[in-house]
């Protein structure tokens, strides 16, 4: 009895004992005190005194001011799910800094990329190969002979000129003056001295034409000095007359003064064909024959005139693809002065595939004349 007495006066105490004069806790105020709280629904008050008040958070709670986490994701409190991001797949990769190396495949600027283009470095957009070796013309050192190596030792001391066409590849010293593959039209440094209007370019070749007789002369200025080798390959492309002369020339002194020069040619005389050294004789290009030798009549051959310092000695040689090269020497007068190389047909439409011209750094190699 007396335990029951004395839990009834703390629990009269504990309703009783209001400081705050805000109603019994837990129970809406105004309604019976002594009402079952459990039957009415609780009404959320402020965590001021007086009303219910939520447990204190558990020291890890991310609603605990003193955590330092983010409030909870929006779907945690009830709210719909946020829509996942949408993949950017049509948006472009971002521009590299304004710093950043572009790659550059086009070394030359020539048009072409680096990994097609035959001459890396110099730039050339026709990519014109007249030897069809792999090495365009504007770089290659041999451009009328094939050699994708490009080997070029002239005894360790390399000049620019392949050991395969080298005319000296054991001396340093020498270099292509002029090459024309006439795969364009011809530039301002050709000149028509006689034939004006038979001369074009088609198809890859120089064509000399006009009527059967006639003389024709075409030449590069202030191409030639001395040691120098003059080559062409030649095709007779029509008939022909019995005093036909086709060859390629070089000439001591300018074209406008009186021509005293060198050639080398094919000559023709009635059924009989030669290879001739000639020399130059005046501004007419008369020719005169210095030296013959007979030929197995052909209509195609790659001519080669050299002249050596001192100028006395010439050589002219011959190759086709029956014979084996045949050469022919003889010696000649000094004619001072520089002057040009070019071609000569008389009597003979030819078109001319090529023409180079060495340049040399001392006399031709050769044991004897």
């Amino acid at each position: 009895m007396k335990c029951f007495a004395l839990l009834t006066a703390v629990m009269v105490m504990g309703c009783a004992f209001d400081p705050a004069g805000l109603g019994t806790a837990g129970v809406t105020p105004g309604d019976d005190p002594g009402d079952d709280p459990s039957d009415d629904p609780a009404v959320p008050v402020d965590g001021g005194g007086g009303g219910p008040v939520d447990e204190p958070p558990d020291a890890g709670s991310p609603n605990s001011p003193d955590s330092g986490a983010k409030p909870p994701d929006a779907g945690t409190s009830g709210a719909p799910d946020a829509a996942p991001p949408v993949p950017d797949a049509g948006t472009p990769d971002a521009a590299p800094p304004p710093d950043a190396p572009v790659p550059d495949d086009d070394d030359d600027d020539d048009g072409v990329p680096n990994d097609g283009d035959n001459c890396r470095r110099t730039p050339n957009p026709d990519q014109h190969d007249e030897d069809g070796d792999g090495v365009g013309d504007v770089c290659d050192n041999c451009p009328a002979t094939p050699n994708p190596v490009q080997i070029d030792t002239d005894d360790g001391r390399a000049d620019g000129v392949g050991d395969a066409c080298d005319p000296r590849p054991r001396s340093p010293g020498d270099r292509i003056a002029v090459f024309e593959a006439f795969n364009r039209p011809l530039s301002a440094d050709w000149n028509v001295a006689l034939g004006d209007g038979d001369w074009s370019v088609e198809n890859g070749s120089l064509i000399a034409s006009g009527t059967i007789g006639q003389e024709h002369v075409l030449y590069f200025e202030d191409g030639f000095h001395y040691n120098a080798v003059v080559e062409a390959d030649v095709d007779l492309i029509g008939p022909v007359n019995s005093e036909a002369q086709v060859g390629v020339v070089a000439a001591a002194v300018a074209a406008t003064e009186v021509s005293f020069g060198y050639g080398c040619q094919m000559r023709i005389t009635n059924d009989r064909q030669e290879l001739a050294t000639a020399e130059l004789l005046d501004i007419g290009f008369d020719i005169r024959t210095v030296a013959a030798v007979p030929l197995r009549r052909v209509r195609t051959a790659h001519l080669s005139l050299a002249v050596d310092d001192p100028a006395t000695r010439q050589s002219c040689t011959v190759q086709n693809e029956l014979d084996p090269p045949l050469v022919l020497r003889s010696r000649l007068n000094r004619h001072d002065g520089g002057g040009f190389v070019g071609f000569r047909t008389n009597g003979a439409p030819a078109a001319f595939r090529y023409f180079l011209v060495y340049e040399l750094g001392g006399p031709l190699e050769r044991a004897s004349d």
